[in-house]
């Protein structure tokens, strides 16, 4: 049976909703707010899994390859298809595939081939796009593609890595990670224009962002200090505050779909677990 640990952040009261000590990442709700996904290592190996957002048992969820690293899940608006990163092992090195499968798992197939490293899936909120990352043209470049994987555009090109996707609600934006101003820093790009604006920085090294639902602020995780902390922002680089934070690590921020739940990764329990805090108005 899971036992849920109680324990205070900031003010905040959390819920460990798992247990298992297993290293996880890539930490995604279901549209409904009903199960939430994320990246584990069990028994050696890279899998995606889900649970229910409630608590309970955890399970492997996509069907691939037997024996092939799977990892980074992401589903599609409407909940019937899951894209992810699918690692065709190859010697001493691997090539990263995105496949797209049934919500169930099954009916696993290859959505972007292998090129290069291809990576971090991010279905757009209207299910017509797809955005990832790629390092064909050199080095990590933010790429859109239709849901099958044709008319492949690149959005950005600079020598400094992108990476992390993360779409704004309303599907103008992608907000990113990018080493393009010195260090790791969030940033955004509106998709249609190609404006960029570089939202905070030079506090630590900030990865992964994550948009709420009503848009109106991002989180991410921000390196400062020796920990990791999740970090809230507003779009237009204002209103900067504290969300989880603490001497432990959180990573991998994720807004519950009704805007009342953040879930991120922490070990504050003493190894790198689901938790849920509760947000303010």
């Amino acid at each position: 049976m899971m036992i849920w640990l109680l324990v205070f952040c900031c003010g905040q009261e959390s819920r460990a909703l798992t247990n298992d000590g297993a290293w996880k990442g890539h930490l995604q709700w279901w549209p409904d707010g009903s199960q939430l996904l994320y990246s584990r290592i069990k028994a050696g190996k890279l899998e995606v899994a889900v649970m229910s957002s409630k608590g309970g048992q955890s399970r492997p969820l996509i069907k691939p390859h037997p024996g092939t690293p799977h990892f980074d899940a992401h589903p599609a608006p409407n909940g019937s298809r899951i894209a992810y990163v699918h690692d065709i092992l190859q010697g001493t090195d691997g090539k990263l595939n995105i496949y797209a499968c049934k919500a169930d798992g099954t009916a696993a197939e290859p959505l972007i081939p292998h090129k290069a490293f291809e990576e971090s899936p991010r279905w757009s909120p209207d299910g017509k796009t797809i955005a990832w990352v790629s390092t064909r043209d050199g080095n990590q470049e933010l790429y859109v593609s239709l849901p099958d994987g044709s008319d492949i555009r690149r959005l950005t090109n600079h020598p400094a890595p992108d990476h992390h996707p993360a779409w704004s609600p309303d599907g103008r934006f992608l907000a990113f990670t990018s080493a393009r101003s010195g260090s790791e820093a969030v940033h955004t790009l509106e998709v249609a224009t190609g404006t960029l604006r570089k939202l905070a920085g030079g506090k630590g090294l900030e990865s992964w962002p994550a948009w709420s639902r009503d848009g109106k602020r991002i989180a991410f995780a921000r390196h400062q200090h020796g920990s990791f902390d999740i970090v809230g922002i507003r779009p237009d680089g204002t209103g900067e505050h504290l969300l989880v934070g603490g001497p432990d690590h959180a990573t991998f921020p994720a807004f519950s779909p009704d805007g009342t739940t953040l879930a991120c990764i922490s070990d504050r329990t003493g190894a790198p677990e689901v938790h849920l805090f509760n947000l303010s108005p």
